[in-house]
């Protein structure tokens, strides 16, 4: 027996409206804006501490560094960053520990404060808003 173009138990396309259509494109969109945020977040993190690292790196060489090069080399840190570096809320410094009280710096400690590129709304909801890395490197002393 052969179902006929007017019989209501006829399965096909006709419960598909725009609405639904709509809503569940939406739906896929926010998803792939989602997946797209968190890659981007783990790469600007790891390239925030990448390059945090080498400037703490750079400051520990040779005995540690005054305070006018810690500045530069933050400053040449947040403009590797692009344009990422060159946001307000774009923050890195570098300082020297002294923690032996000898009177010597020990430790670069390096921070940095940095917002990623958005592209899922309400990503600060979900903690992607802010990017926080530290980092410690021991200053190399030469023998004497």
């Amino acid at each position: 027996m052969s179902r006929t173009r007017g019989d209501p138990g006829r399965a096909g396309d006709r419960g598909a409206g725009a609405l639904s259509t709509a809503i569940g494109f939406l739906v896929f969109l926010t998803c792939m804006f989602l997946a797209l945020q968190v890659i981007f977040g783990l790469y600007a993190t790891s390239t925030v501490r990448a390059t945090l690292e080498d400037a703490a790196s750079l400051a520990a060489n040779g005995g540690g560094a005054g305070p006018a090069e810690l500045d530069r080399l933050a400053a040449e840190a947040e403009q590797s960053l692009g344009a990422v570096g060159r946001k307000p809320s774009t923050a890195i410094e570098l300082e020297i520990v002294d923690e032996d009280r000898d009177g010597v710096g020990d430790v670069v400690v390096g921070r940095a404060v940095v917002e990623p590129p958005r592209f899922a709304p309400g990503a600060g909801i979900l903690g992607l808003d802010l990017i926080t890395a530290s980092v410690r490197v021991q200053v190399e002393h030469a023998r004497t």
